[in-house]
């Protein structure tokens, strides 16, 4: 298939952007098998949504407010609205907290979110629920090495912490993996009793004969499971600081 993504950027604090995917070839119509839970189906539906052949995976408006600084202190943040992501939309907004001479800072997001429709346009299924999480992230001691602790509220309304510990290369390759454990059991939870997986991430720059910005990135998980599931297409407000030096 083919990915196109695109935007406007109205100024330095606002923007629309959009992404939207044409399926060439896909054999998922072959399983035959529906998706079971014991949880709201918030992940294990995604199958149906991978189905389709030409899809809004995602529009959304930004707005980020100017920095606070105090002394050495960063105080950041924004809000968000429209289609996150392939499977949901609304409205919420991210803070983020940081003493630029630490290796450590904090953020928080707060989101409420409805499933869309498979097909992927601008209708909404019944299910809707509030998903939150406060952030510790720590660039420790060993270069290139981050930790991240999340904690809060998960899609499928359980709570829990997720554990992710990656490695950060010279050339800007990231392996890293994640481990999330919430407050249902792992007869609730189903096979694999809890999330996890591994991920890596590629410069495009690497494999451009021209510089390229941007990541492609691959997660693998041995299941797709509803327990523990996180929102994708957030503000990520993490990606805005990670180059302010602790050494300012």
């Amino acid at each position: 298939g083919l990915m196109i993504n695109g935007g406007i950027n109205f100024n330095k604090n606002s923007a629309l952007e959009s992404s939207i995917s044409l399926s060439f070839f896909q054999n998922l119509d072959q399983l035959r098998l529906r998706a079971f839970s014991r949880l709201p189906k918030v992940r294990s539906d995604i199958r149906e949504y991978l189905k389709e052949k030409y899809a809004l995976k995602s529009l959304s408006y930004s707005y980020l407010f100017d920095p606070i600084y105090s002394s050495n202190n960063l105080f950041f943040g924004g809000i968000k609205v429209g289609l996150f992501e392939e499977m949901y939309g609304g409205v919420g907004g991210e803070i983020l907290y940081r003493d630029i001479r630490k290796p450590w800072y904090f953020t928080a997001n707060y989101y409420w979110v409805k499933q869309r429709q498979f097909n992927q346009r601008f209708s909404f299924r019944d299910y809707e629920t509030f998903t939150g999480h406060l952030n510790f992230i720590w660039e420790t001691p060993i270069t290139g090495v981050k930790l991240i602790l999340s904690g809060g509220r998960y899609l499928a309304k359980d709570s829990g912490i997720t554990l992710n510990l990656s490695k950060t290369f010279k050339s800007g390759f990231t392996l890293g993996f994640f481990a999330s454990k919430t407050d249902i059991s792992a007869f609730e939870f189903g096979e694999g009793s809890f999330d996890k997986g591994i991920y890596f991430s590629i410069p495009l720059d690497l494999v451009s004969r021209k510089y390229r910005s941007g990541n492609a990135r691959f997660v693998w998980k041995n299941l797709t499971r509803d327990g523990a599931a996180m929102l994708s297409g957030g503000l990520e407000l993490q990606g805005y600081v990670e180059n302010i030096s602790t050494n300012y």
